[in-house]
């Protein structure tokens, strides 16, 4: 009985002595991390644990909200009580929306992908390191559907003050015309605009790059945030399962899966309903980021 009592508390001290510290993360992974410095990061989920390596280097803003929110250091807005609050802000949230061959999303308080943590953070992107200044639209059809979202706003306007719109009636008696109109301008507009490079689009559509960032394009299990539109991030995320490099420029990519990737794919399949939502839930039970030179976590 002695010698069993002895083995177990030999086994619950090696336990405590391998708990999670970024350097032996770091020296574990070491040889897969793009840059030995940046921080690790380790997502316990109720189906196994992810490691990523997130790109402090790539995105310091991104890194440093997310690792605030994740380890309990940032505040965030209570949608139970619409008070601050301060926590692991990721412990007991799921990963919401999974698409097979596509991502897993997650980080919504709210569950169902309309909630955040009562804040917005600006976009780390550099669109010359992705290339996007040097493909062109006519290349790039992806992105065609971006031109037409920042086109539509200036065309209704000519066409009302063509038309002399001055409300709901004046549309819903010239709508046949205005429809026409619209089409045709629309067209000419994106035969315009073909030559124009992937970032002029986007720039148009309001995105802001920072050509001083080492950004990397999106690839399978890279790490990036899920928004909204330009400089809308919060706390949401997505896990590529598939190149996804249509989402190049339009979403900050701050990490990559070091470990864990085979579970990534596994999440992506599970079973959901029509809203994308797996039918049971798929649980982040804990998520801490370790940085160089700091005490472990528990």
């Amino acid at each position: 009985m002695r010698s069993l009592l002895i083995l177990l508390a030999s086994s619950v001290a090696s336990l405590h002595c391998q708990a999670p510290s970024w350097s032996s993360l770091s020296e574990k992974y070491s040889s897969e991390m793009d840059n030995a410095k940046n921080p690790v990061a380790v997502l316990k989920t109720n189906q196994g644990t992810i490691i990523l390596e997130l790109y402090a280097d790539a995105a310091p803003n991104t890194v440093n909200t997310i690792a605030g929110l994740a380890n309990g250091t940032k505040d965030y807005l209570d949608p139970k009580t619409g008070n601050q609050a301060q926590g692991n802000y990721y412990d007991g949230l799921t990963f919401h929306r999974v698409i097979p061959e596509f991502m897993i999303q997650g980080g919504d308080i709210a569950g169902n992908g309309s909630g955040g943590p009562g804040f917005k953070f600006e976009d780390e992107i550099n669109a010359n390191a992705l290339g996007l200044d040097k493909v062109t639209l006519e290349v790039a059809t992806s992105y065609m559907r971006d031109l037409q979202m920042s086109l539509q706003a200036k065309l209704r306007d000519e066409l009302f003050k063509k038309y002399n719109i001055k409300s709901q009636a004046d549309v819903d008696k010239n709508l046949a015309k205005l429809e026409q109109d619209f089409a045709v301008r629309m067209q000419q507009a994106i035969q315009a605009n073909s030559k124009k490079s992937v970032k002029e689009v986007l720039v148009s559509a309001g995105y802001q790059f920072n050509d001083q960032l080492p950004s990397r394009p999106m690839a399978p299990f890279s790490v990036a945030m899920a928004n909204s539109g330009p400089n809308t991030n919060g706390s949401q995320f997505f896990i590529n399962v598939n190149e996804n490099g249509f989402l190049n420029g339009k979403h900050t990519n701050f990490g990559k899966v070091l470990d864990g990737k085979s579970l990534v794919i596994d999440i992506s399949n599970v079973e959901k309903n029509q809203q994308d939502m797996p039918n049971d839930p798929v649980i982040i039970e804990s998520f801490r980021v370790y940085f160089a030179d700091e005490p472990a976590k528990d």
